[in-house]
């Protein structure tokens, strides 16, 4: 990643107003996929199918369950705009650009509503706009895979605008694999080379495409929208600008970010009535500002999951090549915390490290 010293004083200029604009997306993104997803559960007379705390551990393997009911998204969200070199695996054209006359050329007129497209601005496309988050909502409930950018013309610099829906994201994932393979050090030129060394009943290039995955918080066996997060995260990682994609996932029943400082997964926690007493009682105030639903003494929350990476994980310091061992986990937990809700501002999250059911929940260890 380039450095925040490295970058001309209208780049720093725009990497404060993303870091800024990133806390207003991850609040849109937690409203539409956890918040509207369990109201709608509700409203049906369903409980929300709260996941299991074991796949929100490193590598799990997630069964796949879904339904119609949780709101899926994937979401790019990138610092600068994207380049030329790009454009081929992060397919953007004029057919993908995000305009009224786009919108109604897709015939999209059911699913966003007639009055909302007649109403549509140019402008609400960009983030600070008062209706961008009702446009995104709406595009993202497209099984399409959404654009936002810096503002690629010359005539405005430093602002965030969705640019492109129905984004392909085209990518080989032995290719990719093979560049993090060289970046780790595990080879020097092919991620063939090692094929003839068996690591593991399966051939080493394989293998190691199931560890890239595993270096964005999956495990190999997975569909095609966390695909694409680990593949479109990795190819921005490239550039050295700062990235953030969200993936809503029905499978997890988690909003999955992967961006350029860290992974996580946020879902909603179930608290029986002990533990949010206990909880309250650490922390000497009320759940009522963490808990978007509350009944029979149990309290509902948003509990989000970060990850970090190990030292298999990470470019060895002495720049040597080294062994590989499929073996060895690629993600640990670094924090577990229970969000508050969108309108508490002033809240702080709460240390509630609960994955692994520890002797001290509450420890910011």
């Amino acid at each position: 990643m380039i450095l925040t010293s490295e970058l001309s004083e209208l780049e720093k200029k725009a990497r404060a107003l993303y870091l800024a604009t990133r806390v207003e997306l991850d609040q849109i993104m937690l409203d539409y996929s956890l918040i509207q997803s369990y109201w709608k559960y509700r409203e049906n007379g369903l409980e929300f199918p709260f996941p299991e705390r074991r796949i929100l551990k490193p590598g799990a393997r997630v069964p796949r369950e879904e339904d119609g009911m949780f709101a899926e998204a994937l979401i790019v969200f990138f610092e600068s705009s994207i380049s030329p070199e790009l454009k081929k695996n992060i397919r953007i054209k004029r057919a993908t650009r995000v305009t009224k006359e786009r919108i109604k050329e897709a015939v999209l007129d059911r699913v966003l509503g007639e009055d909302f497209i007649r109403e549509l601005e140019s402008e609400d496309r960009y983030v600070s706009a008062e209706k961008f988050k009702g446009l995104l909502q709406k595009l993202a409930a497209l099984d399409s895979a959404l654009l936002i950018q810096r503002e690629p013309t010359q005539k405005v610099k430093g602002r965030y605008i969705l640019t492109d829906f129905f984004v392909d994201i085209e990518y080989n994932p032995i290719e990719l694999a093979e560049i993090l393979a060289k970046e780790l050090r595990y080879i020097s030129k092919s991620i063939y080379e090692k094929e003839e060394q068996p690591q593991t009943d399966m051939d080493f290039s394989e293998s190691f495409e199931g560890k890239f995955y595993e270096f964005f918080g999956f495990s190999p066996h997975i569909g095609r929208r966390r695909k694409a997060t680990a593949a479109a995260a990795f190819l921005l990682r490239q550039l050295g600008y700062l990235s953030t994609i969200y993936a809503s996932s029905n499978e997890e029943k988690c909003l999955i970010t992967a961006a350029t400082n860290g992974i996580s997964r946020t879902t909603l926690l179930k608290l029986d009535p002990a533990q949010a007493r206990a909880i309250e009682e650490n922390y000497k105030l009320s759940l009522d500002g963490y808990a978007i639903d509350q009944y029979d003494g149990h309290k509902v929350v948003m509990f989000k999951v970060e990850y970090d990476h190990t030292p298999e994980a990470k470019p060895p310091e002495d720049g040597k090549l080294r062994e590989f061992n499929p073996a060895k986990s690629w993600l640990r937990i670094s924090n577990q915390l229970i969000l508050p809700k969108k309108e508490q501002r002033d809240l702080r999250p709460l240390p509630f490290h609960t994955v692994y059911e520890p002797e001290h929940p509450f420890s910011r260890s």
